[in-house]
């Protein structure tokens, strides 16, 4: 069929001011009557959209990108059905980016609609079923942070395992427009959209995160109360450490010597929880009573009496549930005394040293840093 080309004048997509010069990939700027190279105006490195305030920022995100495309892509594959000029679809790739000033790249847009164009409808409709857009939400999730950005220098292995799982057509179909929008443009379609992903299928691999507390900082984990009270302060050189305090348990004063902690974080799957800890056992009117409980999202995993829990400078607990589990928060309890005869007394030793976390999906905390 015939194609309808139309003479373009910079002025009329995009300011005189700046322009995209295609020898070197480069946005320049105008100043003093000289083009000068500006990276920093490039739209294609500008994340200026903050991230959503989801639950799942990453997975909200990776999920609103792919609808964008999808819906970008499924117009484009109407236009070209129904004959519209180069023009017109390179109109329809740019329309998908409302931030920035991203009409400054009309001849890669129009040469996008020129390879979209030679394709044809069919064949791009052939490429990418729905079951692209799924893989293409998991794979980007899967190279995204805590905060649905993209990880610096991730493009190439996003696009390489696009054509991978995809194919040859519909990844390069993919990576046409995402080579456009660049990191830049990507984490603001992540911002700015409103799609609620599910990314508990998304095979990421695993990630391990360690918190040594002795060493390392209290690593953004907080005193969690028990019945009202918190136990717990944060020593560096000793960790989460002990404190003594009363609370009213069934209307009767309880001292216990104790420390509790918590961390929440964007939902994952965890498959691990290690546990170091110190305990001296001290004294309790019985040692059938608790004197360690680990919580994972919300749910008790596992508990310890003072009889159960096993003394020393440094132990394990170890909790590893069959496929994993969702979660958004960690909650650990070490106590060695517990008291409720006047006058109450407080006796022994409890402190939590480390806690290793292992999952799959976005690792919360940031990089990998176990050993």
């Amino acid at each position: 069929m015939p194609i309808v080309r139309k003479q373009l004048k910079p002025a009329d997509v995009y300011p005189d001011t700046i322009r995209y010069n295609p020898s070197g990939d480069k946005v320049q700027v105008l100043i003093d009557g000289e083009w000068v190279d500006a990276p920093e105006s490039d739209p294609r490195n500008q994340t200026t959209l903050p991230p959503r305030a989801t639950a799942d920022p990453a997975c909200d995100g990776a999920q609103s990108i792919a609808d964008a495309l999808e819906n970008q892509i499924a117009q484009i594959i109407t236009a070209i059905d129904n004959s519209l000029t180069l023009f017109q679809i390179a109109g329809l790739i740019l329309g998908l980016f409302s931030f920035g000033v991203f009409a400054i790249f009309i001849n890669i847009a129009l040469a996008i609609a020129d390879f979209m164009f030679g394709l044809g409808a069919t064949a791009i409709q052939a490429a990418l079923p729905p079951t692209a857009y799924e893989q293409l939400a998991c794979i980007l999730y899967c190279h995204m942070d805590a905060n649905g950005r993209i990880k610096v220098g991730h493009l190439p292995q996003i696009y390489q395992e696009l054509v991978d799982a995809i194919g040859a057509t519909g990844g390069q179909v993919l990576i046409e427009m995402m080579s456009l929008a660049g990191e830049g443009g990507l984490n603001n379609l992540a911002a700015a959209g409103t799609s609620t992903g599910d990314c508990s299928g998304c095979d990421c691999g695993s990630w391990c995160y360690l918190f040594a507390f002795t060493s390392a900082g209290n690593g953004g984990w907080a005193v969690f109360p028990r019945n009202g009270v918190n136990f717990g302060t944060y020593e560096l050189g000793s960790g989460w450490v002990y404190t003594d305090a009363v609370a009213v348990q069934t209307g009767i004063n309880t001292a216990s010597r104790e420390v509790r902690i918590a961390r929440t974080f964007t939902s994952v799957v965890i498959t691990k929880v290690t546990v170091t800890y110190a305990y001296t056992f001290g004294a309790s009117d019985s040692t059938a009573l608790q004197a360690f409980d680990l919580s994972v999202g919300g749910t008790v995993r596992i508990t310890r009496t003072f009889a159960q829990l096993i003394p020393g400078s440094s132990q394990d607990i170890v909790y590893e549930p069959a496929g994993g589990v969702t979660a958004t928060s960690i909650q650990v309890g070490v106590r060695s005394s517990r008291d409720t005869s006047v006058p109450l007394t407080y006796s022994g030793n409890a402190a939590i040293l480390a806690i290793r976390v292992e999952g799959t999906g976005i690792n919360p905390f940031g990089a990998d840093n176990c050993p």
